[in-house]
């Protein structure tokens, strides 16, 4: 009997065969799928390599010489120092340069110190000659300052953050003047004097006036080193001497409670800075050169420093940088870190997360095209979450002709290192699972 198509056993194979295919081959497909998905980058964070200029620095602890001479102290706790001279104003022998009240209202006193300071600003521009600068600037250095100083008190570092006052108020003092807010300085000075008047009558009667003893500038505090720090006998300092004041205590008897300071007179324009360094740091400075210096409370404020004298003491130093002018509104705290500019480089600013290991290498992942490479860096310093990482073009060393054959046999066994970064590759700043040939899928 002849069997119904649909009962042909041989189709039905044929059929059962076909599917049974169909199902291996997405199997495999799948399989395979899933193995060479770690083949693939789907996503990730890139940049380019751009070639920048950043100053090389030194970084240090660094304590302030001067020669300073206390002008003593009044004996009473109820009392307050009221200066007639901001800080840094030179003075003549026998001249007022303090006033002692009784009671001891800070706040009032303070006040009084910041009127003054505001009202010698202002007297400044008495001539109408003097240029106030760029609107623009005054107000992108307002926002600038406003940015660290948040930065900084974030970070809980109140000593940065207090840094950027003066440049702040300044800004805003000259932002209003070119707002047209003031025009007339002899009034606003006049309504400045008028309202430290008021002040001094809330601080009870003038008990002492305090004058200079000598020609220099007026500082209205001390802190117990004066007299330690000095820079009286620079020229026979000694790495053992430095050492020794950096280890010092303070004169407990210029910074007693129960006394009101009368702040102290500097009687050289010239000071200087002892920074203490490793001796191969200090060995990349030379004598009679100038470097940008940046003390940590006035980072707004870089001063141009000449090395004075190296000491050195095995793998320690000691470097003595000297100035030749007071800058208005400087913080003199007696120690601070100090970075020194010692030269500029070509380089890289990386991401740290950028940075990887391979085969011994430090590096980063590029994208060639679609296929992920990885290049070689030369680090040169590390700062606030970066690698800075030098220009290169620099390869394996050439031919060499007086190479004999074996060795020449031995070089070509070495594995190939990877080529360094270059300017305008295309860096992974992240991702997880990167390897050298793999593609990406953005």
């Amino acid at each position: 009997m002849k069997k119904a198509p649909f009962f042909d056993r041989d189709y039905l194979k044929r059929v059962s065969v076909y599917v049974v295919t169909v199902i291996l081959a997405l199997g495999i497909l799948i399989f395979v799928g899933f193995h060479l998905s770690g083949d693939f980058v789907h996503s990730a964070e890139t940049m380019y390599a751009r070639g920048e200029t950043f100053p090389e620095l030194i970084e240090c602890e660094g304590y302030i010489l001067k020669n300073e001479t206390p002008l003593g102290s009044y004996a009473s706790a109820d009392a307050c120092l009221v200066p007639l001279i901001s800080d840094g104003g030179r003075v003549r022998v026998g001249a007022a340069v303090a006033e002692i009240y009784r009671g001891s209202s800070l706040g009032a006193a303070s006040q009084i110190a910041s009127l003054r300071e505001e009202a010698a600003f202002y007297e400044k521009y008495t001539d109408s000659g003097i240029s106030l600068g760029d609107r623009k600037s005054a107000e992108r250095n307002i926002t600038d300052a406003l940015i660290e100083m948040r930065r900084a008190s974030e970070s809980g570092s109140i000593s940065d953050a207090l840094s950027y006052k003066s440049s702040l108020i300044l800004n805003i003092r000259n932002l209003g003047i070119m707002a047209g807010r003031i025009d007339d300085f002899s009034a606003k000075v006049s309504d400045i004097k008028a309202e430290i008047n008021n002040l001094k009558t809330t601080l009870g009667p003038v008990i002492q006036t305090v004058t200079s003893v000598k020609t220099g500038y007026y500082y209205a505090e001390t802190d117990g080193y004066e007299g330690i720090f000095t820079s009286e006998n620079i020229d026979a300092l000694t790495y053992s001497s430095v050492m020794d004041m950096i280890n010092s205590s303070e004169n407990t008897a210029l910074i007693q409670s129960g006394t009101v300071s009368y702040g102290k007179i500097v009687s050289d324009f010239k000071w200087y800075v002892a920074c203490h360094m490793s001796a191969s740091e200090a060995a990349r400075l030379k004598n009679g050169e100038t470097y940008e210096t940046v003390l940590r409370n006035n980072i707004k404020n870089p001063v141009e420093m000449e090395l004075y004298k190296t000491l050195t003491s095995g793998t320690d130093a000691i470097v003595l940088l000297e100035c030749g002018r007071i800058p208005d509104g400087y913080d003199f705290s007696r120690m601070q870190n100090v970075s020194l500019t010692v030269s500029e480089f070509e380089g890289y600013k990386i991401p740290i997360s950028a940075i990887r290991v391979t085969d011994g290498e430090e590096g980063v992942f590029i994208l060639d095209e679609t296929v992920v490479d990885f290049r070689r860096v030369n680090i040169i310093n590390e700062a606030d979450g970066y690698y800075y990482c030098a220009l290169s073009d620099v390869e394996e060393a050439g031919d060499n002709s007086e190479e004999t054959a074996a060795e020449t046999s031995a070089e070509d066994k070495k594995p190939k290192r990877p080529p360094y970064l270059r300017e305008n590759d295309l860096i992974f700043v992240n991702g997880t699972g990167l390897r050298k040939g793999m593609t990406y899928q953005p």
